[in-house]
């Protein structure tokens, strides 16, 4: 009994000692905390949005042949029961697609992506379906469920167009260049552009060609690139108000442009 006390104290006592120290431990120095950084699921998936627009034209276009149809569809349904997909039209009726376009991707949980596709059709107009697709084995693409036609995709409106919150450029130096080579840039005058280009930098003119009529606005964003609104006109005389990121640098006392482009990075 005597040994089993004493045991018992030494435990007591050992305990007591290991709390004292992990207390001092964490106060001193706290455990870091371990966290999981989860992101939003992406899928810029060219592949995907093609197989959902080529799906849609052969579910929305028939003629009264309807087993061209169904041979039209075998790639996205293969032997399935309803070859038709889903679809009986009525007799002797005819319609063509005429144009598809991705109007919306959603990823569900699963890794399911529903695109809305809008397709212009012959005899009903304008369509918006919704198609959703998987990636099965072999990274090949399959369609999930049935389609589904549906009402188009909301917007919101913009409240402004030339980054009205931003500050402008001040600097005359750097807005005569920006002038000089927003005008050279659209016009297609490529020699005069390369004497405003820093070291390595290419620049792809638009096409058709066009003429600067003004720079409204050199708003810097964030990053330092800069947003230049410009009013300009094509051949016809059409008049545009477009919005580019340029890119500036200050080298050796003298502006030197790096990117025009549409979005930053360009």
């Amino acid at each position: 009994m005597r040994c089993s006390l004493a045991l018992t104290r030494w435990v007591f006592y050992v305990t007591a000692v290991v709390g004292v120290a992990a207390t001092v431990r964490f106060t001193i120095a706290p455990p870091a905390i371990r966290g999981r950084v989860y992101s939003a699921p992406t899928f810029n998936d060219p592949g995907a949005e093609w197989f959902a627009e080529q799906f849609a034209r052969a579910y929305l276009s028939w003629t009264s042949n309807l087993a061209a149809r169904e041979r039209a569809l075998t790639p996205f349904l293969g032997a399935i029961s309803n070859q038709d997909g889903g679809i009986i039209p009525a007799r002797e009726s005819d319609q063509q697609v005429e144009s598809v376009g991705i109007a919306r991707g959603v990823m569900a949980y699963d890794g399911t992506i529903e695109y809305t596709v809008a397709v212009q059709t012959s005899r009903l107009g304008l369509l918006y379906l919704a198609v959703d697709v998987a990636r099965a084995a072999h990274g090949r693409y399959q369609l999930v469920d049935y389609p589904a036609i549906v009402g188009a995709p909301a917007f919101e409106t913009t409240a402004a167009l030339d980054g009205p919150g931003l500050p402008v450029v001040t600097n005359q130096a750097l807005e005569t260049t920006l002038d000089r080579a927003l005008r050279d840039y659209l016009d297609g005058s490529t020699q005069s552009l390369k004497d405003d280009l820093g070291p390595g930098a290419s620049i792809e003119s638009p096409t058709p060609a066009l003429a600067l009529d003004e720079v409204q606005r050199l708003a810097v964003e964030p990053s330092g690139v800069i947003l230049a609104t410009v009013v300009a006109a094509d051949r016809l005389g059409d008049s545009y108000t477009l919005d580019y990121t340029v890119g500036a640098v200050l080298r050796s006392g003298r502006w030197e442009v790096s990117a025009i482009g549409p979005t930053a990075g360009e």
